[in-house]
């Protein structure tokens, strides 16, 4: 399908790529006259569409310019607007994908129009249509919705353009000349449609003035940003405090403004370098070993590694087959042994001094972790049928919740000894080994370059694997559980603070279960007496005895009782008398009394004298009060009891925490030692996979800067009916798909460029977080630290004007809005292609053949091909021969380079079909096997000789053992 664009219109720094002068082009509107710059005016309301519009984008009025354009569009309504039939039918037969017809075909459509009719519409109609389909293009082309629109006015205009230009031309022609009108409607349908200039300047985030109070004002300018820093500098002076503490970041909505694309044409230059050779370098270490001394030194590795699983399951059976738990330990040991194999370099050294023979026996090591793949799946292969053996044994018989925690230690020593029996001493020599390497620059052609500066490019890779690490530890070491037991209070509680009341409150507190009860505070002790008939005579009757309890004393007497009197006697009255001490109850004329007493204790024992009665009965309650020495026994008792409690809690308490913090630790240090294997491995990540993941965080920040959404839906279902399992969104897919293919299209990936710039553009209070001198890949340390990358991509080719498209619109795919899905339209890739152009060099098949090729020969026959003949010139095309000297030839899986490119004698003289020969020299004899006929590529072409350059290693060689490092390309094996 053609591709609509007018790359002269697109605003940049730089001219956009010349387009060709026969391509035809359609102006949907004529450019306004030009002024000196853009002039703040009120816009307008009169005029047409594009005068309104045009009047807003010099006043800067967005909001106004966006209400004029979706106004007339819902004039229009979502199909467009109303056209006459014949547009509609020009419209529906003329289109790109469609016209594969011949001139009789339309002159068989034209002659379906009543030719009258026809001729008024051509004359009237024809052009309103076009202005109607140009104005609703526009609209939508301001508000950027131009590609995503289902009425498609582009290519309305062109079948419109088309169906002038044909009536026109068999008018003309009515005899038919050939395939005229099919190559004028094929011209008229590829048309490229140009909207005015300005229409590419709606740039809401270019603005610079701001509106203050209803009047209109500059930005500020850098003099006055200065300024204002300088008062606020001014005003913090002699505070002293520093600032460098980051604040917690919180959430910020991301500007919608993206920063401008720079672009150019240049060449796509591509340095390859390969390893040379290996040479000693600078002097690293010298070993003396003196006249009859022997010396030796002891090596020791000492390693070990900690595995730890947990698996959840249900015993079906007793009988439990534990060597399918070692099988699959087996394999974890395995995968783990693969996975860390260490790699060491000895060195021997044998000579002769002082015409002495010796021989030293060194060791001079370097141990890296073996971290590839292969070695996994080897493992993974070996111990493939063994687990799933053991797998299904499992399934069947077993499922206990079991821990098991392997523990590997590793110890290898090595004794290195120099024995010198001579009479000077022996002096070895150990040298660095420097990786030499050759380079060579080579050139695809001028391409479209894009290029964004990328601020801090490894933050948010830094923060993925941060967090990446964090769920890594806790898939390894599962969370402490339980919270720490709180800490004991201590004892503010004293004996005396302790009543009846609040005892049980505190005995409870402390989990004292055999406290004393509190003694009461008051107890009463009751005696009775009966006593007989006394006469005249006053005399004692007995005593009545009455007990007060342990711990308390007396202190009320309650006395009650009845008496029956005799008549007087002579000389005496008639009383009972109840005496104790000098207290007196009970006289004469009453049956109870009520005293207070002293603080009596113990056995009371209570005189009862009378006179002149018949009898008495008598009842006496002491009430007693409890000593204050009782209760604070009382009291000191309960506390003993709960002090004690308190200290045995206590410790318990701070045994407990004393676990925890142990557990704790333990935890803590095995999150560590996760976190610490974790990042040696990152460290110890060849360089080859950071290469990858540096290309793909620019890549990724790149699209980002272009204004691409990564917070839009996914195409998945995290739960989809009826199971709840994660499945594609059908839908999804389908609107999403090519949105995101297009990024993958529009550059070529594989060739971007970037460079890192230092630490110290990051923010002064990072830096000492950015600054890691001790990086093992250099590069590595320079992504991690730089405060910005510069990074260039070029455009891939026939993508040119979708780029200009959206670097002008931020709209994908070009004004159509459709991605490429038709063979015939450049930009379109197979799936091969896109596989080969993932794994391979970006060959070039190029047409012809190479005939009877044999090994040995320093040059192949080239038939079928008229590419290297001038036809103008009937001579060799001598700038087609230039193009392809020095590039590479890709033939039967070997890569040589074109030295010489000569016709052939005896070949086919120049036909137009593809049938000359011609006689290509490579830089070396053919390798590959004899054949009468290979298919072959060109790739790249050298544009510079090939240089070399050093690189140091970590590698120590001793030097007066073999003299002959390796060179590359290493002889083929033999055997």
């Amino acid at each position: 399908m053609p591709r609509l664009m007018t790359m002269a219109v697109v605003r940049n720094p730089k001219p956009a790529p010349p387009r060709p002068p026969d391509k035809p082009i359609i102006r949907t509107h004529p450019e306004p006259p030009a002024t000196t710059g853009r002039e703040r005016s009120t816009p307008t309301t009169a005029g047409t569409l594009s005068e309104r519009l045009h009047g807003a984008w010099k006043a800067s009025e967005w909001a106004a310019l966006a209400a004029i354009a979706r106004a007339h569009l819902e004039t229009s309504g979502p199909t467009g607007p109303e056209i006459h039939p014949y547009s509609e039918a020009a419209i529906a037969y003329l289109q790109p994908e469609l016209v594969a017809a011949t001139d009789a075909d339309l002159r068989v459509f034209l002659s379906g129009f009543d030719q009258k009719a026809l001729k008024t519409y051509l004359t009237e109609t024809l052009l309103q249509d076009r202005e109607r389909l140009a104005d609703h293009a526009l609209a939508l082309h301001c508000v950027g919705s131009l590609g995503a629109d289902a009425s498609n006015p582009i290519a309305g205009l062109r079948g419109l353009h088309a169906f002038a230009l044909l009536t026109t031309a068999a008018s003309e022609d009515r005899r038919g000349d050939g395939h005229r009108l099919v190559r004028i409607v094929d011209r008229a349908v590829k048309a490229e449609v140009a909207f005015p200039r300005w229409t590419f300047e709606i740039d809401v985030c270019g603005e610079v003035h701001l509106v203050d109070g209803g009047k209109a004002r500059l930005a500020s300018t850098p003099l006055e940003d200065k300024l204002q820093s300088l008062d606020r500098s001014r005003a913090d002076a002699g505070k002293g405090d520093c600032y460098c503490q980051p604040a917690e970041p919180v959430c910020t909505p991301q500007s919608v403004c993206c920063p401008e694309l720079k672009y150019y044409l240049a060449d796509l230059l591509e340095l390859r370098d390969w390893t040379h050779r290996y040479r000693a370098g600078d002097l690293a270490y010298i070993e003396v070993v003196g006249a009859g001394e022997n010396r030796s030194r002891e090596h020791v590795m000492k390693r070990v590694s900690e595995v730890y699983s947990e698996t959840e399951s249900t015993v079906r059976s007793l009988d439990k087959r534990d060597h399918q738990v070692t099988d699959s330990g087996s394999l974890s040991r395995e995968i783990e042994r693969q996975n860390e194999t260490k790699l060491a370099a000895d060195a021997s050294v044998e000579g002769v001094y002082d015409a002495k023979a010796y021989k030293v026996t060194a060791s001079a090591s370097l141990s890296y972790d073996k971290n590839a793949s292969q070695t996994i799946k080897e493992a993974q292969e070996q111990a493939r049928e063994t687990i799933t053996s053991a797998v299904a044994e499992l399934e069947k018989t077993v499922r206990a919740l079991r821990s098991e925690r392997v523990t590997t230690e590793e110890t290898e020593t090595n004794i290195h000894a120099w024995q010198n029996d001579g009479d000077e001493p022996k002096v070895t020599k150990y040298f660095w080994v420097t990786q030499e390497k050759r380079a060579q620059l080579y050139s695809h052609g001028k391409r479209l370059m894009a290029e964004l500066i990328i601020p801090s490019p490894a933050r948010l890779y830094e923060r993925l694997m941060i967090d990446r690490l964090e769920a890594e530890v806790r898939r390894r070491v599962p969370p402490l559980e339980g919270v720490s037991p709180p800490t004991s209070a201590p004892l503010t509680l004293t004996a005396a603070e302790l009543t009846p009341e609040n005892y049980a409150q505190h005995v409870a507190a402390e989990g004292v279960n055999n406290a004393p009860l509190p003694p009461d505070a008051i107890k009463y002790a009751v005696a009775t007496g009966s006593y007989g008939e006394v006469k005249n005579e006053q005399k004692s009757v007995g005593q009545l005895q009455i007990t007060v309890p342990d711990g308390y004393h007396a202190v009320q007497m309650d006395l009650s009782g009845d008496a029956t009197f005799r008549q007087y006697g002579t000389g005496q009255g008639r009383w009972v008398r109840f005496t104790l001490g000098s207290v007196v109850w009970f006289g004469g004329g009453g049956h109870s009394l009520t005293a207070g007493l002293a603080s009596l204790t113990g056995q009371l024992a209570i005189e009862v004298t009378a006179a002149n009665i018949k009898g008495c009965q008598a009842s006496l309650t002491i009430k007693c009060a409890l000593d204050q020495a009782t209760l604070a026994a009382w009291q000191q008792a309960v506390f003993d009891l709960v002090s004690t409690a308190h200290t045995a809690k206590a410790a318990a308490s701070e045994a407990a925490i004393a676990d925890f913090l142990e557990a704790q630790a333990e935890h803590k240090a095995a999150e560590d030692k996760v976190r610490a294997e974790l990042r040696e491995k990152a460290g110890a990540r060849h360089p080859f996979f950071n290469r990858a993941i540096e290309r793909t965080e620019l890549k990724r920040a790149f699209i980002y800067l272009l204004c691409e959404d990564y917070s839009a839906e996914s195409a998945w279902i995290a739960k989809a009916e009826p199971c709840g399992l994660p499945e594609i969104d059908r839908h999804a897919t389908a609107e999403r798909g090519y949105g995101w293919y297009f990024w993958d299209r529009l550059f070529d990936w594989k060739y971007m460029a970037y460079g890192f710039f230092d630490y110290f553009w990051n923010p002064i209070c990072e830096w000492a977080e950015r600054f890691d001198p001790d990086h093992a890949d250099p590069l590595f340390k320079a992504f991690l630290g730089a405060g910005y990358a510069r990074v260039l991509v070029p455009v891939s080719a026939s993508m040119e004007e979708d780029f200009l498209w959206y670097a002008a619109t931020r709209q994908k795919w070009g004004q159509s809005g459709a991605p490429p899905l038709d063979a015939e339209d450049p930009r379109w890739r197979n799936v091969l292609y896109e596989l080969k152009y993932a794994s391979e060099s970006a060959m070039t098949p190029r047409e012809g053949y190479a005939a009877n090729v044999a090994p040995g020969d320093l040059s192949i026959l080239i038939k079928d091909t008229d590419r290297y003949w001038d036809i103008l010139a009937a001579q060799t095309d001598l700038a087609a021969v230039e193009a392809d000297l020095d590039r590479e030839l890709f033939i039967d899986g070997a890569i040589y380079f074109v030295a010489d490119i000569q016709p052939e004698s005896g070949s086919p003289p120049f036909s137009g079909a593809d049938t000359m020969w011609w006689r290509i020299t490579l830089d070396r004899p053919y390798e590959g096997p004899a054949s009468p006929r290979r298919l072959y590529s060109l790739g790249a072409q050298a544009v510079a000789p090939a240089f070399s350059f050093d690189m140091p290693t970590e590698l120590i060689w001793a030097g007066a053992h073999d003299r002959c490092l390796p060179s590359y390309p290493l002889p083929a094996c033999v055997g």
